[in-house]
C-alpha cells in the first residue's frame, strides 16, 4: 500500500539511510503521479532530490545518473500537469541530458517521449517530430514494443494536425494493436481518443462515439485526471453536434469538477470551455460568458494560445448572440493574430463569417462582403468543420440580406448535418431557414422538420430546462406557427 512505502521514506530519512529513503521517495513519488495527485507527487520529488546528492556517492555512476533522470522526468510530468509548462519542459531538458549518457535505450526512449510530447503542446512542432522519432529509435534499439505506442501516438497528433489523415490513421491503429498486445490500457486509451478523433473528422459519428467512450472508460480506470478530460470534451463535443444535449452539459461539467479535484488547470480550462459551448447552444447566455472568461484567464495563464483562441471564439460567439456585434468584433480582432499561428481545430472559415457577420451588423458590408469571399475561396475542411462554416456563413450572407446566397448557404450546411448524423446542426439550419424561405410550403417544411428536432432534443433535458429551450431558442418553430400554414 502506498501508505506503507511513504512510511518506510520517512523512517529511513530519520535514520539517515539516504539511498534507501531516496528509492522509497521515488516509489511514492510515482504511485501518486499514477493517481494524477501531482501536487502531492511534487512533495515527495522535491525531497529526493535534496537527498539525492547524499545518495549519490553511495551508488554505481549510471545507476545514480538513470535513477536522477527518472526523477527529473516525475518532475517533469508533476509541473507539466499542474501547469507549469516551462518548469516542466526545463526537467524534460535535465532529464533527457541525463539519459543521453546512460545506456540504457529503455529509459531514453521514455524520456524523449515525454520531451516530443511537451514541445508538441507548446507548439515546437519540429522539435517535437525529431524527439518522438528519437524515442522510436531507442525503442527500437531496446527491442521492446511496449515503449512504441505512447511516441506513436503523439507523432500521429503532428501528422493528423497537418491534415495527414493517412499516415495518423496508420500510427493511430498500431499504437491500438501494440497496446493490446503488451496489456497497456494507458496506451490504449491513448489510441483510442486518436482514433475517435479520426472518426470525427470522417464524419463517422457512431466510430467515433464508440472509441471515445472506450477511451474515456480506460482513464476513468487508471484514474488518469488529465488523459480523461480530453476525451471526455472530444466527447461532449460529438454529443453536441447529436443533439444529446444533456449528456454534453453533464459530461462537461463532471470533466471541470474531476480537473479541480486534483487542481489541474488545463483540465479545468478545457472542461470550461466545452461547458461554455453547450450553454451557448442552451441559451444560457450569462453563465456562458462567465464560465468563457475564468477559461480565457486559465489558458493565459498557462501560456496556451489555441484554447485561447477557442475561448476569444466563444466570447465573439456570445457577443454575436446577444447583439453586441462591437464586442464580437473586439473579441475576433484580438483572436486574429493568434489564429494565424494556431489553428489546428480549423475553425478559420468560422471566424471569417463571424467576423463578416459582425461587421454587416455594424453596417460595414464592404468589409463584410470581402471576408466572404475569401472565406468561399478556402478548401472545404472535415465534415464536423463544414457544417458549422456554412451555418456561419449562411448567418452573415442573412445579416448583409443577401437571401438567396444565405439560403444556399444554409441548404449546404443542412445536407451535411443530415448525411452525418449532426441533429442539432440540422435544428440549426430549419431554424434559419424558416426565416429565410422564399414560399409557404417551403416554410411549413422547415418548421415542421425543426419543431420535431427540438422536441426531441429538448426531451432530454430537464422539463424546465427543456420548456426553455423551445420557447426561448427556437420561437419561430412554435407549434402554434406551423399548424397555422397548410401542409405539403
Amino acid at each position: 500500500p502506498m501508505t506503507v512505502v511513504e512510511e518506510l521514506a520517512y523512517q529511513f530519512e530519520q535514520a539517515g539511510l539516504a539511498p534507501k529513503a531516496y528509492a522509497f521517495l521515488m516509489q511514492t513519488a510515482r504511485r501518486h503521479l499514477q493517481r494524477s495527485l501531482y501536487a502531492e507527487a511534487g512533495v515527495f520529488i522535491d525531497r529526493a532530490l535534496r537527498l539525492e546528492p547524499v545518495a549519490r556517492p553511495l551508488m554505481l555512476l549510471d545507476h545514480a545518473d538513470a535513477t536522477l533522470a527518472e526523477l527529473h522526468l516525475a518532475r517533469s510530468l508533476s509541473r507539466f500537469h499542474m501547469g507549469r509548462w516551462q518548469s516542466a519542459l526545463q526537467s524534460a531538458e535535465q532529464a533527457r541530458a541525463l539519459a543521453d549518457v546512460v545506456p540504457d535505450h529503455a529509459l531514453q526512449a521514455r524520456v524523449y517521449a515525454e520531451y516530443g510530447n511537451q514541445l508538441r503542446n507548446q507548439g515546437k512542432n519540429d522539435l517535437a517530430e525529431d524527439a518522438l522519432r528519437r524515442a522510436l529509435s531507442h525503442a527500437d534499439e531496446a527491442g521492446d514494443d511496449a515503449l512504441r505506442p505512447m511516441p506513436l501516438y503523439h507523432l500521429g497528433a503532428l501528422v493528423w494536425a497537418k491534415g495527414d489523415l493517412a499516415s495518423a490513421e496508420r500510427m493511430w491503429n498500431e499504437v491500438v494493436s501494440s497496446a493490446q498486445a503488451a496489456g497497456d490500457d494507458r496506451a490504449l486509451g491513448f489510441g483510442y481518443n486518436g482514433l475517435g478523433i479520426l472518426a470525427v473528422c470522417e464524419g463517422s459519428t457512431a466510430q467515433a462515439r464508440s472509441h471515445l467512450e472506450q477511451s474515456a472508460a480506460l482513464f476513468g480506470e487508471l484514474g488518469m485526471l488529465d488523459a480523461l478530460a480530453i476525451a471526455q470534451v472530444n466527447l461532449v463535443e460529438l454529443y453536441l453536434s447529436s443533439g444529446i444535449l444533456s449528456k454534453a452539459l453533464a459530461l462537461s461539467e463532471r470533466t471541470v469538477a474531476q480537473a479541480r479535484e486534483v487542481d489541474h488547470p488545463h483540465g479545468i480550462a478545457l472542461g470550461l470551455v466545452y461547458r461554455t459551448n453547450v450553454l451557448l447552444e442552451l441559451g444560457r447566455y450569462r453563465e456562458a460568458e462567465q464560465n468563457a472568461n475564468e477559461a480565457l484567464r486559465l489558458v493565459r495563464n498557462l501560456g496556451q494560445s489555441e484554447d485561447e483562441v477557442t475561448a476569444l471564439a466563444l466570447l465573439a460567439r456570445i457577443a454575436l448572440e446577444t447583439d453586441r456585434a462591437e464586442d464580437a468584433l473586439a473579441f475576433l480582432i484580438t483572436m486574429w493574430p493568434l489564429l494565424e499561428r494556431h489553428d489546428s481545430e480549423g475553425i478559420a472559415p468560422q471566424a471569417e463569417a463571424w467576423r463578416a457577420h459582425a461587421l454587416a451588423l455594424l453596417g460595414r458590408t464592404d468589409e463584410a462582403c470581402a471576408l466572404l469571399d475569401v472565406e468561399r475561396q478556402r478548401a472545404r475542411q472535415w465534415p464536423h468543420l463544414q457544417v458549422r462554416s456554412e451555418l456561419a456563413r449562411g448567418r452573415a450572407y442573412a445579416a448583409l440580406q443577401q437571401v438567396e446566397t444565405a439560403r444556399e448557404a444554409l441548404e449546404s450546411a443542412l445536407q451535411i448535418a443530415s448525411h452525418h448524423g449532426y441533429r442539432f446542426f440540422q435544428l440549426c439550419c430549419h431554424h434559419e431557414l424558416v426565416e429565410l424561405a422564399d414560399s409557404d410550403l417551403a416554410r411549413a417544411k422547415h418548421q415542421r422538420a425543426g419543431m420535431s428536432l427540438a422536441r426531441s432534443i429538448a426531451g432530454s433535458l430537464p422539463l424546465q430546462e427543456g420548456k426553455y429551450f423551445l420557447k426561448r431558442r427556437w420561437p419561430n418553430l412554435a407549434h402554434n406557427a406551423v399548424r397555422t400554414i397548410p401542409p405539403t
